[in-house]
């Protein structure tokens, strides 16, 4: 009884996808799991953090060291494309029973896609169970998902958003001066701790209907308190006459992240012109 219960639990937990498992593509490491912890979006990627579960001896596992080439960490999405990822190429002293935490980064994810079927890691751990005669180097390959992608956080417009995971952008104030026009909204960190956020005053785009393209600068403080809305600008230099803009970007950085970038997008965007 208690082996038909096990069985019934491992293929369970395979179904779904939390820890590594080993068939034909997925050879792991002995006793070493990989748990997948929720996707969240960053930019136009989707950033995966994951844990290691290590339950033998201690050793180190290389991680994105690999010797069969760039496309070796790869996912697979629902649409069936295959895009190659990010990781941090880094040393883990894997200890037995304490996880570690890695990051994986996808930086082009289309917008439509709701799930990420495969997950291809591999590396090396030279020290482990897994190094062998035939294995000098222990290298090791988990196949690991299905991982749910969050959708976009599209602000109150519709067509516009702020593509990071702990922010949420108010609405959108477009006051006229001069020739410029300036764009008013606030940005909101909604994770439980103070973060910064850097933007480079000049840079930044955006397009009207014809194609022509518009400078930027943007005026926005680096303190964004925990759930406190912040106000920041952004002028459009001699946009104020323009009714539609195709496109406007406006980057961030995130320094607390390991791929930093993020960005406030709009797009098919009409002035609603107010005056302060």
């Amino acid at each position: 009884m208690k082996k038909i219960i096990f069985l019934v639990l491992a293929a369970f937990m395979s179904s779904i996808g939390i820890m590594a498992r080993e068939d034909e593509w997925s050879t792991p490491i002995p006793k070493v799991d990989i748990e997948l912890l929720p996707a969240k979006r960053l930019n136009y990627g989707v950033i995966i953090p994951f844990r290691w579960h290590n339950e033998c001896d201690d050793f180190d596992i290389l991680v994105g060291n690999r010797s069969v080439g760039d496309d070796a960490t790869y996912a697979i999405l629902d649409s069936g494309e295959k895009v190659y990822m990010y990781i941090d190429n880094h040393m883990i002293e894997s200890k037995n029973g304490i996880p570690h935490l890695s990051y994986l980064f996808l930086p082009t994810v289309p917008w439509k896609v709701n799930k990420i079927t495969t997950l291809v890691i591999e590396g090396r751990a030279p020290n482990s169970p897994k190094s062998t005669k035939n294995n000098y180097y222990g290298e090791y390959a988990y196949k690991l998902g299905p991982v749910d992608v969050p959708k976009v956080k599209l602000g109150p417009t519709g067509t516009s958003a702020f593509l990071h995971p702990d922010f949420t952008m108010g609405e959108i104030k477009a006051v006229p001066l001069g020739s410029d026009l300036v764009l008013e909204y606030t940005l909101t960190n909604n994770s439980s701790k103070d973060k910064k956020l850097y933007v480079d005053s000049f840079k930044g785009f955006a397009y009207d209907e014809d194609g022509n393209k518009y400078s930027m600068s943007t005026e926005s403080p680096d303190a964004f308190p925990s759930g406190i809305p912040v106000k920041v600008s952004t002028t459009v230099h001699n946009g104020s006459g323009i009714t539609k803009f195709t496109g406007i970007e406006v980057p961030f950085r995130d320094p607390s992240l390991k791929w930093d970038t993020c960005c406030l997008r709009l797009w098919n965007f009409k002035p609603e012109l107010t005056t302060n």
